[in-house]
């Protein structure tokens, strides 16, 4: 009976991601002017691929632990951009006057998405 055993995994798939943006701006000078703005959501959808690898130290029959790796990766493109907005304007709780506020777009997500991150894990049964 073999007590380190190893375990590989590798596959294609597809992702659907939701960002979304909202944002609080406040004045510095003192005026309590503010914004918050929703930029509102964005949806992506992209060809994904991940990576599974572990190390099972078997313990008893029907008990061991693992110690592995999993990795995520997916393309988001450029087009996860929320609209600028020219009408955005600072307000004050106190009732003094708004203030224009240019909002550009903002990229949400852009380009390249990987996700790495390590497990411990328990595996039962023979």
């Amino acid at each position: 009976m073999s007590f380190v055993r190893l375990s590989a995994a590798a596959g294609v798939g597809f992702a659907a991601r939701y960002a979304h943006l909202a944002r609080t701006t406040n004045a510095t000078d003192g005026s309590g002017l503010q914004n918050v703005y929703n930029g509102g959501g964005k949806t992506y959808f992209s060809p994904a691929a991940s990576v599974d690898g572990s190390v099972q130290l078997k313990v008893s029959k029907t008990f061991a632990i693992a110690l592995g790796f999993d990795l995520w990766a997916e393309d988001a493109g450029s087009n996860v951009v929320t609209a600028g907005s020219n009408s955005e304007v600072l307000v004050s709780s106190s009732g003094g006057l708004p203030q224009p506020l240019a909002t550009p777009p903002y990229d949400v997500v852009r380009g390249a998405q990987v996700y790495v991150g390590p497990y411990l894990g328990f595996q039962f049964g023979p």
